[in-house]
């Protein structure tokens, strides 16, 4: 286990640098909203798409979901639009007017794709939220009739001059394909997911997943990045911190500590044990996991995860459920 900056090779640094001006400009900082608040926004969603869709012609159409965040938006408007269940299963062979459902969208580069696999045209998107600009060229697509959203996000490179903001939207045009905007827009996050932060690699001149500002310990899909699901979260000894980000960096992990801004760096298997100890917060258990990723007896990567585990304590990589005895 690396701690301190000072230990980091160059490449790591630039890259929490990158996370040191995030934390720094208030406005780069994740919004986190809870299951209720989401619940509000799909509400606000079905209420819009009634805007859109006669509610007499609303059982004419298929909903299709977007994967993943789709899938939990569509079964909050399933509900509040009483949708039948024949409306939620996608045939090939269904001719039926298509309401595309997502949770988030930044870019629509994902959306694209999806369109592109539909074949379809009089398409009416529906996102949770995105940005009013990126909507708008949504709606120059020719296959789609009308995109609308639950809540708006903001731009964050409003304070740039125009000329500054051409020049980034368009490098980043040029770097990533298939997007509708390239514009940056505010940092959301679900119970279930937070975007991918997307870094420019200069030295290998390319993109990569950067930064998870929001602790697995409030984010599903980051729990299961890091360790599989446990099948009685509230027996766990211990857990991860409330307040971390971290990135998966070159088959390792880079972890901060948002409380003291102390940094950590993990190889794969200590990054293994980590995620294991965190997500399952029990060492026998963490062991029995552990010996499916590699090969080596289950008491023996036991007694590692126990080794580590005093370690990741004391740094506050992880924390326990229950005081000491």
């Amino acid at each position: 286990m690396v701690v301190g900056e000072d230990a980091l090779s160059d490449r790591n640094r630039s890259r929490l640098q990158f996370l040191t001006e995030m934390l720094a400009n208030q406005t780069s900082q994740v919004h986190f909203h809870s299951y209720e608040q989401a619940e509000i926004a799909a509400e606000t969603l079905a209420a819009r798409l009634l805007e859109r869709i006669d509610p007499s012609e609303l059982a004419e159409h298929l909903f299709v979901p977007v994967p993943r965040g789709g899938l939990i938006v569509l079964g909050m408007l399933s509900y509040l639009l009483d949708l039948a269940p024949d409306q939620l299963v996608a045939e090939p062979s269904d001719e039926r007017p298509v309401v595309l459902v997502d949770d988030m969208a930044l870019t629509g580069a994902r959306l694209r794709e999806t369109l592109d696999t539909l074949d379809k045209a009089n398409v009416v998107v529906a996102h949770l939220c995105s940005h009013p600009e990126l909507r708008h060229k949504v709606e120059l697509d020719d296959r789609v009739r009308a995109c609308v959203a639950g809540f708006d996000l903001k731009a964050m490179d409003h304070e740039l001059q125009p000329d500054e903001k051409a020049a980034v939207r368009e490098g980043w045009e040029q770097r990533l394909e298939g997007r509708y905007w390239s514009g940056n827009p505010e940092v959301v996050a679900f119970p279930w997911t937070e975007p991918d932060q997307i870094l420019w690699d200069s030295e290998r001149q390319a993109a990569e997943v950067g930064w998870r500002l929001v602790s697995p310990e409030s984010c599903l899909k980051h729990r299961a990045l890091l360790g599989p699901p446990a099948a009685n979260r509230n027996a766990r000894q211990f857990r991860f911190p409330s307040e971390m980000a971290f990135g998966s960096f070159d088959q390792g992990y880079l972890i901060c500590l948002l409380d003291n801004e102390e940094v950590y760096q993990l190889d794969a298997a200590s990054g293994a044990i980590w995620g294991a100890l965190g997500t399952l917060g029990d060492v026998d258990d963490a062991g029995r996991y552990l010996s499916t990723l590699f090969d080596a007896e289950e008491s023996t990567l036991a007694g590692d995860a126990a080794s580590l585990l005093n370690q990741l304590l004391e740094s506050g990589l992880l924390v326990r459920t229950t005081p000491d005895p």
